[in-house]
């Protein structure tokens, strides 16, 4: 007897999903939510986070079901290889932030920019929103700066473990907790002064 094909939540077929093969291209560029634009050598157009523009890099296109929600625009895919970097990729300050195409911490997402570079970003994207509502860009200013270890507020997720208790920020798209420890550069030394009682207390 043939087996019965799976179904959704609605009754209709489950959709399956396609491994897609890993192409090359070029970042030319960062979309709004900080992802590499990639243009592949095949034409495609992707976004691929932990890229900076200049970047070579190898990338695999998500699944078709994921690509074709982004239908007339570029799909997202993932950093499998960094081929060579950019002129504006730096070394992450932080030893808690992902290498390229690893696991790691999902709580900041451009260390690998340079700062230069990261803020001009950031200029942009509030240039080109108030130019929407008719501000002109030269009076737009410059932004302003939060200082290193000054968040006063994070959500942690806590994962008990055989071999202790992990508490952290969650990796990008992923269930993953990062253990975090004094060396993040973003949470307040206060704010993170309470993890180890925290783990003390996921033990009992």
């Amino acid at each position: 007897m043939a087996a019965k094909p799976r179904r959704g939540r609605q009754g209709r077929p489950a959709r399956r999903t396609v491994p897609q093969a890993a192409v090359e291209g070029q970042v030319i560029g960062l979309g709004r939510g900080g992802d590499g634009l990639v243009e592949t050598e095949d034409g495609r157009r992707l976004f691929a986070a932990g890229t900076v523009p200049g970047d070579r890099v190898r990338v695999r296109p998500q699944a078709a079901a994921a690509v074709d929600r982004n239908a007339g625009g570029p799909g997202p895919a993932d950093l499998v290889e960094l081929l060579s970097g950019g002129a504006d990729r730096v070394a992450a300050p932080c030893p808690h932030f992902p290498p390229p195409g690893g696991a790691g911490c999902g709580g900041c997402q451009m260390q690998m920019l340079a700062w230069p570079a990261y803020l001009d970003w950031k200029a942009g994207l509030a240039r080109d929103a108030l130019a929407r509502a008719g501000v002109p860009p030269e009076r737009v200013p410059a932004p302003v700066v939060a200082p290193e270890r000054s968040r006063r507020r994070a959500g942690f997720a806590l994962l008990r473990q055989p071999d202790g208790v992990r508490i952290g920020f969650r990796g990008r798209r992923s269930h993953r907790v990062e253990d975090l420890t004094d060396a993040c550069l973003v949470c307040a030394p206060d704010l993170l002064a309470v993890l180890p009682p925290l783990r003390t207390l996921g033990t009992e």
